[in-house]
């Protein structure tokens, strides 16, 4: 299993490397300044995003399983479920414009916000088998996800995916050698 999730984290790095390119496009994007079509650079880093994000979010499935923490699985799903609808809307939204505007916006934030929140609380209970990096990365995601859910505060949440993502890639590869 311990190889499992240190790939789980080597992916979750590619995913982050990814991410951020992509944020910046897609904020580009969003206020009209890039227009891509359906570039197809652009869909194939969308694409890879989302096979390297769910590679490195079944690492925590794997954790569930090992810990037989169902809600740690479930809220794993949710996370690779909630990537999967969000990426493909990203994708195809030059050929659905329509779909950009605000109201997918406010709901995309209040979605994943709860989805957030949910893992968050799981991982900060799961500070006794994995450590304090398990508590900080649920206390970092439960406030990342309530300022999703917030809309005006989005932002917030947008900015601390980035150390989000880095603890739990350092929690992935901790549990790697534990297990």
């Amino acid at each position: 299993m311990n190889k499992w999730l240190y790939s789980s984290a080597i992916f979750g790095i590619f995913s982050l490397m990814l991410a951020v390119p992509i944020g910046i496009i897609d904020t580009l994007k969003a206020f009209d300044i890039i227009e891509l079509g359906n570039s197809q650079i652009y869909l194939s880093i969308y694409i890879l995003s989302i096979l390297f994000y769910i590679i490195f979010v079944f690492g925590f499935i794997l954790i569930g399983r090992k810990l037989n923490n169902k809600r740690l699985i479930y809220s794993a799903y949710l996370l690779i479920l909630g990537s999967i609808i969000l990426n493909l809307i990203q994708i195809t939204s030059p050929f659905f414009p329509k779909l950009m505007g605000f109201a997918y916006q406010a709901a995309t934030f209040l979605v994943l916000g709860m989805i957030s929140v949910f893992f968050g609380s799981v991982l900060m209970k799961l500070n006794i088998e994995l450590g304090n990096i398990s508590k900080t990365a649920g206390i970092l995601n439960i406030i990342g996800g309530i300022s999703m859910m917030t809309i005006i505060f989005s932002f917030i949440g947008t900015i601390l995916l980035i150390p989000i993502y880095i603890l739990e890639i350092v929690l992935l590869f901790r549990v790697s050698k534990k297990f």
